[in-house]
């Protein structure tokens, strides 16, 4: 079981497909956070997003734009490659 945080920088709102395709994730078990940071800087937000990642020991990192659409199981086949994501 892996420890997992899935950071999403985004403005205030983000599309229902995204919405969607987040809720629809499949997670498999393992230890699964997920973290919006809010903001218009986009640097800003990644790099709060990478400090809380290391602050919680998190193994892996997934990036989600908030203009993105993904399949549930995405998550999943990234992680079968066992290579940095």
């Amino acid at each position: 079981m892996a420890k997992i945080l899935i950071c999403v920088p985004s403005g205030d709102m983000v599309a229902s497909g995204f919405a969607q395709s987040l809720a629809m994730l499949q997670k498999g078990g393992n230890e699964t956070a997920i973290m919006f940071q809010v903001g218009s800087l986009i640097y800003d937000a990644r790099n709060r997003l990478a400090k809380e990642a290391i602050k919680m020991g998190a193994e892996w990192t997934m990036w989600f734009d908030s203009d993105m659409i993904f399949k549930p199981d995405t998550m999943l086949r990234l992680l079968e490659h066992k290579a940095p994501i």
